[in-house]
Formats: C-alpha cells, sequence, structure tokens
C-alpha cells in the first residue's frame, strides 16, 4: 500500500502540491481530507480540486480538532492523505440529511451495504447535529457484522458548525462513508477509554436520547454546579468535555461529553442515557491516559500493519496537551498513523461496533498475508513520569465517596443495607432483568407480633429480635442475594436471578430457620414471609405493592408462613 500525506494552508498553492504527489487518478485511491480550518469556501474548493485531479478515486473528509500525521499532530491546518490500494476495493457515499433522525441516517448507509458485505465501513458524520450512538445503531442494523471506523467532525471548541465531504457532498448535517472490499484486506481494531471515573454514582432520573433533564431529581446543570462548582456551569459545554459523565453497570464503560446546555437546566451529551441509567463523573490524567500507548502498539506490531488509522477524542488532546504528540510518535513506530482529533468515535468490538467519547480508537489495515509485509522493528516503550499525586488524590476520592455511600446505605442497628439502598439496588436489578431477560423474585419479611415483644420485654429485647432475625438471614441467603432492613420490623430480599419457585424455597429456609432459633431471652420469634416475581409490565411500585399483599395473606392467613402472589 502506496501513502502520501501532504499538509495545505491557504497560502499554499494546491494544485502544485497535488501535482508533486505523483499518484495516478484511479478507482483503488483513497483520498482522506481532514481540516481544522472551518470554513465552507475553503472546503469547497479543495474538494474540487481533488474532484479535478482525482474523478475516479474515493474522497472523505471531515473538520477536525487536530490533524495527525507522520508522527505530528497539527491544529488548523488542512491535512490530505493518499492511500493507494493493489487488492481491495472502495466505494464511497454521503448524505446530506435534514432529517433530526440519526438512526435512519445510519440505516441509509447501512442499507446500501447490507448486501456486499464490505469489510471495513470508513465513516465521518456532523459532531454537532448527529447522535453517534444512533447512528452506528442504524449502519449496525444492516451491517452487523462490518468493521465499522471512523467518528464524528469537530471543530476548534466553538460549537458552531462542523463539517463532512466527499465526492457528492459538503454538508453540516448529514454522514459519509467509504466501504473497503477485499479478501486480502487484513484488519485489526484497538481501543481504550482511560478515564477514571471518579467521586459517587449518580441515578439519571430523566432523560429522553441525548438530552438529560434531570439527574438524582435535580436540573443536570445543577448536579454539575453540587459536585464541581458554581463557576463550572458558567463555562459549559466546554467544562463538561473535561468532565464527562461515564456510564457504569455495563461491560465497556461509555463516556459521554456535553455538547450544550438549555434554559431549562437541561444538558446536551453525544450519544443516549437513557432514564434509570447510573453514571459518574470521569476524569482524565496524561500519565494514566498514556500508560496504555505501549500496549496498544505491541498488540498491533504483531499484526504489520501497513496503516494505522487514528481517531482521538479532542478532551484527550486537551488533557495530553504537548504529550499527545508521545501517543501519536509511538504508535506511528509501528506504522504510517493518519487521522484526527473528533468529537465522537466509532470502534469496533467483539460483540459489534459501538460509539463513545474520550476514547482513542485505532483501524490498523494490511493488503496481502504477513509473509510478504515489510517487517518494522519492535516499538520502544514509552517512559513516563506518572503523577502519583493524581492517583492518590483520585484513590482517595473514590474511597471516601464509597465510605460515605456505605454508611448512608447502612442500618446501623442490624448491619444490613437500608431502605435507600434497597430501593436503588431494586431499581438497577428491575432494569437489568428486563433488558437481559434475567428472572427477578422478591421476599419481604416481618417478625410477628413485634409490637409484643417491645410491649412486654421492652425496646432492648425488640432490638436483640431484630439483630438475630438479620443475623440468621444473612447466614440463610445465597451470596448472591442481599437482605436489606426494609424498616421498622420489616425485611426485604432482593433474589436476583431467581425464579418465584426458587424464591419459595428460599422463603421458607429462611422461615423454617428463624422458627427454630433460640434467642435468648425471647419464646417462639416467628417470621411471615411474602414471594412474588418482577413481570415485565411492573414498575416499582406496583411490584412492591403485590409483594405487600402477598406478605398480607401470610399475616391473615395465620401468620409464620409463606405467601406468593
Amino acid at each position: 500500500m502506496l501513502i502520501k500525506n501532504i499538509f495545505y494552508n491557504e497560502k499554499d498553492k494546491l494544485e502544485a502540491l497535488l501535482q508533486a504527489v505523483d499518484i495516478d487518478d484511479n478507482p483503488r485511491l483513497l483520498v482522506q481530507v481532514f481540516s481544522g480550518i472551518v470554513d465552507f469556501e475553503l472546503i469547497s474548493a479543495v474538494r474540487d480540486s481533488l474532484l479535478r485531479f482525482f474523478p475516479r478515486a474515493a474522497l472523505i473528509g471531515a473538520t477536525s480538532c487536530g490533524e495527525i500525521a507522520g508522527g505530528e499532530v497539527r491544529e488548523n491546518s488542512m491535512l490530505i492523505s493518499f492511500y493507494q490500494f493493489e487488492h481491495t476495493e472502495l466505494q464511497a457515499v454521503g448524505y446530506a440529511d435534514s432529517r433530526d433522525d440519526s438512526f435512519a441516517l445510519g440505516a441509509d448507509i447501512g442499507s446500501l451495504f447490507a448486501a456486499q458485505a464490505p469489510r471495513v465501513l470508513l465513516s465521518f458524520a456532523t459532531g454537532l447535529s448527529v447522535n453517534g450512538e444512533d447512528y452506528i445503531k442504524g449502519i449496525n442494523q444492516h451491517c452487523p457484522g462490518v468493521t465499522i471506523a471512523g467518528g464524528l467532525a469537530g471543530e476548534p471548541l466553538l460549537f458552531d458548525k462542523t463539517y463532512v465531504f466527499n465526492h457528492e457532498t459538503i454538508t453540516d448535517h448529514g454522514a459519509v462513508a467509504v466501504a473497503l472490499f477485499g479478501e486480502q484486506l487484513r484488519i485489526h481494531t484497538r481501543f481504550s477509554l482511560d478515564w477514571i471515573p471518579l467521586g459517587k454514582e449518580l441515578r439519571i432520573t430523566h432523560a429522553e436520547k441525548n438530552r438529560v433533564y434531570t439527574i438524582e431529581g435535580l436540573p443536570a446543570t445543577a448536579i454539575y454546579e453540587r459536585y464541581l462548582g458554581r463557576e463550572s456551569t458558567r463555562y459549559l459545554p466546554v467544562m463538561g468535555v473535561q468532565f464527562p459523565l461515564i456510564k457504569t453497570h455495563q461491560k465497556t464503560s461509555i463516556a459521554y461529553a456535553c455538547t450544550g446546555k438549555n434554559d431549562d437546566g437541561s444538558m446536551n451529551f453525544m450519544g443516549n442515557l437513557e432514564t434509570g441509567a447510573y453514571v459518574r463523573f470521569g476524569i482524565g490524567d496524561a500519565s494514566t491516559l498514556l500508560a496504555s500507548a505501549t500496549s496498544h502498539c505491541q498488540a498491533l506490531s504483531a499484526e504489520n500493519p501497513e496503516v494505522v488509522f487514528v481517531f482521538s477524542c479532542i478532551a484527550r488532546k486537551l488533557m495530553m496537551k504537548s504529550l499527545v504528540a508521545k501517543e501519536i510518535q509511538q504508535i506511528s513506530q509501528v506504522a504510517p498513523a493518519v487521522g484526527f482529533f473528533s468529537y465522537g468515535e466509532f470502534f469496533h468490538l467483539s460483540q459489534g461496533n459501538e460509539f463513545s467519547n474520550y476514547t482513542i480508537s485505532m483501524l490498523a489495515l494490511r493488503e496481502g498475508n504477513e509473509a510478504t509485509a515489510h517487517k518494522r522493528a519492535p516499538c520502544a516503550e514509552l517512559n513516563m513520569d506518572f503523577n502519583p499525586v493524581f492517583r492518590a488524590l483520585t484513590h482517595l476520592v473514590n474511597v471516601t465517596a464509597r465510605e460515605l455511600e456505605a454508611l448512608a446505605g447502612t442500618d446501623q442497628l442490624t448491619g444490613l443495607c437500608n431502605r435507600r439502598s434497597a430501593q436503588e439496588q431494586l431499581h438497577k436489578e428491575m432494569v437489568n432483568s428486563q433488558r437481559y431477560g434475567r428472572p427477578l423474585s422478591l421476599i419481604m419479611f416481618d417478625l410477628d407480633y413485634f409490637k409484643s415483644i417491645n410491649d412486654k420485654l421492652g425496646h432492648s429485647a425488640g432490638d436483640q429480635a431484630l439483630m438475630e432475625v438479620a443475623r440468621i438471614a444473612r447466614e440463610v441467603i445465597r451470596k448472591v442475594d442481599v437482605c436489606y432492613r426494609w424498616g421498622g420490623e420489616e425485611f426485604l430480599v432482593i433474589a436476583s436471578g431467581t425464579h418465584q419457585e426458587g424464591a419459595m424455597e428460599l422463603a421458607e429456609r429462611l422461615r423454617y430457620g428463624i422458627e427454630q432459633t433460640k434467642i435468648s431471652g425471647l419464646e417462639g420469634v416467628t417470621v411471615s414471609l411474602g414471594v412474588t416475581q418482577y413481570r415485565g409490565e411492573d414498575h416499582t411500585d406496583s411490584l412492591l405493592k403485590r409483594l405487600d399483599q402477598a406478605l398480607y395473606l401470610s399475616k391473615k392467613s395465620g401468620r409464620n408462613r409463606v405467601s406468593q402472589l
């Protein structure tokens, strides 16, 4: 594969630069443009010149937050790269789309290649008008097995306009793509986030797609003000770029950058954050971000690629500053590294294609088998001075947050988690049950005639009974189940992954274990229990109401028994 790069600015004579490239126009030529100069007229003029010189080539381009080539990172320049493939066929497409439907946009592009099965789909979409997550889902609907790489077009954090373009269109609302076909194409991808979740988990209480209205019941901007200080909201969305929200409770951590705030206190993000999701603030450190560079390069070296496309988030560039060049130089030891800094990255994992912010995504390509490829020397390791103070501070904040959460979520008498913790965990389990189809059952029980114990023997005897019942419950239930003190003499067991039949057996073991235990100073302590299973149409109130009715049925039927609904 022949690769040539030129950096162009308005002072250069473009036609002289293009003549010096010395590549013949042909349909296996990919021309890729990244422009840190966000100027429609200039982009249009450059595109027209490229079309005159290379009318049969596949052209694709995007505005950028920084340009990568030849081991260099530049700003406010225009990078034009040429890739002459020997065996790979190319097909370029693009859409200027006024619809506010990024999924449909992705589906339109994906449907063009559904029957052709390309090996790679290299795509760029406008960064301020396309929802990257929906866009990738739309492509995946038609091309689930295709490796997708690329990202959202960027600009110098003015949050004004971004453009993508190809041989047919230049648009600030749409997407372009080039499909690569060929059995001799060898593909390897790498991706990492390297951003550290910080502080306590926060629940999104109202969101619609990529617009978050409330977090923990407060306007989204109020949450930023509470945890990052009053001044932080003045500098949104730029401040939001440096402190992303990281979605937890999933296999791959996904970070979300703020793109704007609204008069009602809501905030817009790159990607969807659904109601009920749990997030934490994220923070980056240059040494931490660089720590994974060596492992990436060693993995890429083993594939002996001819080129590495690099798509990195503007937030990494802001955090790493001048050190960002070290990462690019490291990758360039493996193969020529070409790419741009974006407003969001597309990447391929074993389970499919994803979209995220704050990542570095790499696509390594080679034509032909390894035996015919040019061998490179192993890449040298980066000798970085890690920042122990940063790591110590993040560790301090996270440990303190966990301890405070544990303290706030623990019942002091029994040592069990309290009602607040139970409500939060129940919501998570219901979301997981609905998403993954896992069964979920609940057991609620309380002490029979507990008021009589307090009245006849005193509150200390009642406390002793509660502590002993809690101890027995911990011993009887499985390690994967959790028992909570719901309030007063009531307890709740969340049995994840358990059908109602299994929960009935567990409840009977609880009932029998408490009945058979002799509690000092007390006689005949028993419990009544209710059991139910989460149903798809349930919300929290309906589930707990049915559970409470099952417990009442046990009470009404004579106590010291298990009932189900």
